[in-house]
């Protein structure tokens, strides 16, 4: 079974149980009794007059045959979307009693696929991250080499200035001795 997002907070899921609703009792009792007799599982909710059909096997033969039925019998029956899976609200799906197996199967594999991507995108994110920390660590680590390399080049430049400007004065206060 495969699944198509729809939002970030629901989906649809391409195989689907059908939700054939009867507009009139007669309608709803014949497309029950039609229903069981296909190679499916059948939900019934007869306060709704909703007949769900889950095939067991090919499907869309299934359901072809369902949907030719309903035409041929004249049946007063629509057949409704699949229904959008509110992800947000799973426990309340998991607690309705119509729900059936193969929705849930679906419902289960869309959440593992959902925490696969969680999963493989946490361990790009720290990949990354420590990438980051590899190359920042290196950086710091040039930017210390260069902070001691240019204060030693200080010092020494600063030491040179000291010892010209101590010469300097030296040969001032010779010269001053000299003149005077």
């Amino acid at each position: 079974m495969t699944t198509e997002m729809k939002q970030s907070n629901s989906i649809i899921l391409d195989e689907m149980p059908h939700h054939y609703k009867a507009n009139n009792p007669d309608s709803y009792n014949r497309l029950v009794v039609y229903a069981v007799s296909t190679e499916s599982t059948v939900t019934l909710r007869p306060s709704e007059r909703l007949v769900i059909v889950t095939p067991e096997k090919d499907a869309m033969k299934v359901l072809n045959s369902i949907d030719l039925w309903i035409a041929k019998e004249n049946l007063d029956v629509v057949i409704l979307p699949p229904p959008t899976i509110d992800m947000d609200n799973i426990p309340a799906l998991v607690e309705d009693e119509a729900t059936g197996a193969d929705t849930l199967r679906s419902v289960i594999r869309h959440l593992l696929s959902e925490k696969k991507t969680i999963e493989e995108e946490y361990e790009t994110a720290l990949s990354e991250s420590s990438e980051q920390l590899v190359a920042m660590t290196a950086a710091r680590d040039s930017a210390i080499r260069d902070s001691d390399r240019y204060r030693k080049l200080w010092d020494e430049v600063d030491r040179k200035y000291l010892r010209a400007e101590r010469q300097v004065k030296a040969i001032s206060v010779l010269l001053n001795s000299v003149c005077k």
